[in-house]
């Protein structure tokens, strides 16, 4: 079994300018168990900003407990899957001055980490002068060399480009010093709504530092794959919170195809059916009012297809309904009905039929779908 600082010069070995290490950052327990387990990931990294937004906190307000809380959480699943795998932690700007600073460092050091992300700019959002901000990389790679880890990984991170005129050149500079302090490699970082960091801006940067430069991978449409990042010639890769907005999209989507519908006709998942109504006085209901539940899902499909001449085949998901009720003095009419798939409009009914007559006496007396007041 390795020695902890041997693990870190391995960590250490993988920023390689032009061939970057590749983190997918993780934020608990689970995450870090299927990141431990992927031969093709070399090492593990966890996101405050995930972390955060998983026990239902701002990044900002997340607080040095909380924090080593899940990483705690995360490290005993990471090792429990892969012992030897290297672990890098963002502590945020340290949690506090030099001192909470130091015993962070020991603390998550004990955890089983290898490096961290280290900040310049406070929870407040005030940035460090370059010279504190240089000192505290030295108090952080120092607290590790006295915890017996003196290959520590510091991935200095710089806020400047998120002040009112922070500039590439500010950056350059404050990566020089933070690497003179002992940080392996310089994060810019250009704000979730900031003004970002061009690529030319990256290849600035890689040509002032050595190529010791992390960069923040955009997982979204339009943004640089990790080629494109390569090519660049960075040694350091990450995604930050995006496989954590990944998840949760994923799993918002499901659960809103789970509760459209009834379990029990889960093919039926993406056909929206919208109902308005218009009581005896002329006002209009909207569906809320008057829900329309789906009971026989088979049945309803070729209901709805046969109201627009159409084929139960063509009414899938993305399918719109639209059903527009009348309420009279003695019972409920359906006066119109239209149909609209992915592809289109579906045709109307046959001559001598209407989308109503077949919706009415189909759905509403034969019972397909349940017409109530809440």
């Amino acid at each position: 079994m390795p020695s902890q600082n041997d693990t870190a010069k391995q960590f250490r070995a993988l920023h390689q300018p032009g061939n970057p290490l590749i983190l997918t950052n993780v934020y608990d327990a689970a995450t870090a168990s299927v990141i431990a387990a992927l031969p093709t990931a070399s090492a593990i990294a966890t996101g405050s900003y995930a972390i955060a937004a998983t026990i239902g906190v701002d990044d900002n307000a997340l607080t040095k407990a909380q924090n080593l809380t899940a990483i705690a959480a995360i490290a005993a699943s990471a090792r429990a899957t892969n012992p030897t795998k290297p672990l890098t932690v963002d502590v945020q700007d340290g949690h506090g001055d030099a001192s909470e600073l130091a015993d962070t460092i020991r603390q998550v050091i004990a955890l089983g980490a290898v490096g961290c992300n280290l900040e310049d700019m406070d929870a407040t959002g005030v940035l460090w002068s370059v010279d504190e901000a240089a000192a505290r990389v030295g108090v952080a790679v120092q607290a590790a060399r006295e915890a017996g880890v003196p290959d520590f990984v510091v991935n200095a991170r710089t806020d400047v480009l998120l002040t009112e005129n922070g500039t590439v050149e500010e950056a350059v500079q404050r990566g020089r010093a933070f690497l003179n302090a002992g940080a392996t490699t310089i994060f810019v970082w250009g704000g979730p709504s900031g003004r970002g960091v061009s690529s030319a801006e990256v290849k600035k940067l890689v040509d002032a530092l050595g190529g010791m430069v992390n960069v923040k991978m955009n997982l979204r449409d339009g943004f640089l794959g990790v080629k494109e990042i390569r090519e660049l010639g960075v040694a350091r890769i990450s995604v930050g919170p995006e496989l954590w907005r990944a998840a949760m999209k994923a799993f918002t989507e499901r659960a809103e195809q789970v509760l459209a519908i009834p379990a029990t006709n889960p093919i039926y998942a993406g056909i929206s059916i919208t109902a308005v109504f218009i009581d005896n006085a002329g006002t209009i209901i909207l569906a809320t009012k008057w829900p329309i539940i789906i009971r026989r899902s088979t049945f309803v499909r070729s209901t709805i297809a046969r109201a627009a001449s159409a084929t139960p085949a063509q009414v899938g998901v993305g399918t719109q309904v639209v059903i527009v009720v009348v309420e009279g003095e003695t019972k409920v009419a359906v006066v119109h009905v239209s149909v609209r798939t992915q592809a289109g409009a579906l045709p109307h009914p046959p001559a001598g039929q209407t989308a109503a007559s077949v919706w009415e006496e189909d759905v509403v007396n034969k019972s397909g779908f349940g017409v109530g007041v809440d």
